[in-house]
């Protein structure tokens, strides 16, 4: 079983794996993520077991989070679906070999929230590949608020 350790820093930074993924975008669901893992009590970093095809270990770690970190991220529902994207983010170019290369358009019935394209095919990285669905979402839901899900 391989281990893996990554960082809710790097959802701020410029990454090959994450094309269509906002900065901005980033930076809020890195905090996000990081004050429901406090909220959680997780100690840092977190150890996630991966079971199935890739049995493996993720460790994720964080920042210690202000009050002002805290107040932003006062819903904690909303906290809670935008810190499990990011993490997602984190993780799934390291388990599928896939990327986010597009947010998906809300209402016209597609039922999930990302394209996703293939990081080892660069001529179709953009094909849209694989969505992002929100059972994966709410899996790492349940990781920082399992009332939640």
């Amino acid at each position: 079983m391989w281990v893996k350790i990554l960082s809710l820093n790097d959802l701020r930074q410029n990454k090959p794996e994450r094309p269509g993924w906002s900065l901005t975008f980033g930076a809020i669901c890195a905090d996000a993520a990081a004050v429901c893992l406090d909220d959680g009590e997780h100690s840092i970093p977190v150890t996630l077991t991966i079971e199935g095809i890739q049995p493996c270990e993720i460790q994720i770690q964080w920042d210690a989070i202000d009050d002002t970190i805290r107040r932003f991220n006062a819903d904690r529902e909303v906290a809670t679906e935008y810190g499990a994207y990011g993490i997602a983010a984190l993780i799934v170019p390291h388990l599928t070999g896939l990327t986010i290369i597009e947010r998906s358009v809300k209402g016209k019935g597609l039922g999930f929230d990302f394209w996703l394209g293939s990081l080892e095919d660069p001529g179709t990285l953009f094909q849209r590949k694989a969505r992002l669905s929100p059972g994966f979402v709410k899996v790492l839901t349940a990781l920082f608020k399992p009332e939640l899900t």
